[in-house]
C-alpha cells in the first residue's frame, strides 16, 4: 500500500544534513591530517569547517522541530529503547552473516489508518546515540572555534580533562570532538547499511513508500 510517510521539511532537511555532514567530515579529517595528504580547500578549509558547522547545527534544529511538531518522538522515545536493543543485536548477527537479515520491521495498519511500527526498531537507539555524540561535536566545535565566546564550558571541560588525562584547554577539547565525530562516523555507516537493507533511500527523496499492511485490524500499536 502507497504510504505518504515523510513531510517535504523532513526530507529536506535530511539531505541537507547528510551533505554538510560529509563535507564537514572531510573538512575535519583534513585539518586533523587524516587525508593521507588530500586537500580539498586547501587555502581556507578552517573557515570552510567552521561555516560547514554552524549549518549543521541551524539545519539540525530546523529538522528537530519538525520531528517534534510531526510527533515522530513517539517513535523515538525512551520506551522503544529495549525492542530497539533487540534489533540491533539481530542486525549485527546478520551483518557478519551469523543469522539472516531480521524481516521488514515496518508496517502500515489500513483500518486504522496509521501506523503499526513507522521505523526501523534500530533507529531508537541511533536517534540517541546521534543526538548524544552530535551535541559532544557541536559543543566542542563551538568551544575551538569561538573560545572567548563558550569560555564557561571550559569550566566544565577543563576539570574533566584533568582529572581523566591530565590535559585541559583546547587539546583536551579537540580530542572529545575528534573521538565524537569519528564514532559518529561509524554509526552514519551502520544507519546507510540499515536503510539500504529495508530500502528506504526512495522514500525519503519521494516522500512516499510501498508498506505492507495487515488484512485485519492490528489490535494494538507497537
Amino acid at each position: 500500500m502507497r504510504i505518504y510517510r515523510h513531510d517535504l521539511m523532513f526530507r529536506v532537511c535530511h539531505w541537507l544534513f547528510f551533505i554538510e555532514g560529509v563535507l564537514l567530515t572531510l573538512t575535519g579529517f583534513q585539518l586533523g591530517g587524516d587525508m593521507f595528504g588530500i586537500s580539498f580547500f586547501p587555502l581556507n578549509n578552517l573557515s570552510f569547517h567552521i561555516m560547514l558547522g554552524l549549518l549543521v547545527i541551524a539545519t539540525v534544529t530546523l529538522f528537530m522541530f519538525d520531528i517534534a511538531v510531526g510527533g515522530l518522538l513517539f517513535w523515538w522515545g525512551p520506551r522503544k529503547i529495549p525492542e530497539s536493543n533487540k534489533f540491533i543485536i539481530e542486525e549485527f548477527k546478520a551483518w557478519f552473516n551469523r543469522a539472516p537479515p531480521p524481516a521488514n520491521p515496518i508496517v502500515y495498519d489500513q483500518f486504522r489508518h496509521s501506523y503499526v511500527r513507522k521505523i526501523i526498531p534500530s533507529v531508537v537507539v541511533s536517534f540517541w546515540s546521534f543526538t548524544t555524540l552530535g551535541t559532544f561535536v557541536m559543543v566542542t566545535g563551538l568551544m575551538l572555534a569561538f573560545p572567548s565566546q563558550f569560555f564557561f564550558f571550559y569550566d566544565i571541560f577543563n576539570p574533566v580533562g584533568s582529572f581523566l588525562t591530565g590535559v585541559s584547554g583546547a587539546p583536551f577539547v579537540l580530542a572529545i570532538h575528534r573521538l565524537s565525530a569519528e564514532l559518529l562516523v561509524c554509526l552514519v555507516s551502520i544507519h546507510v547499511y540499515a536503510v539500504l537493507v529495508f530500502k528506504l533511500v526512495r522514500s525519503m527523496i519521494s516522500g512516499y513508500r510501498d508498506e505492507e499492511v495487515f488484512q485485519e485490524p492490528f489490535p494494538r500499536e507497537l
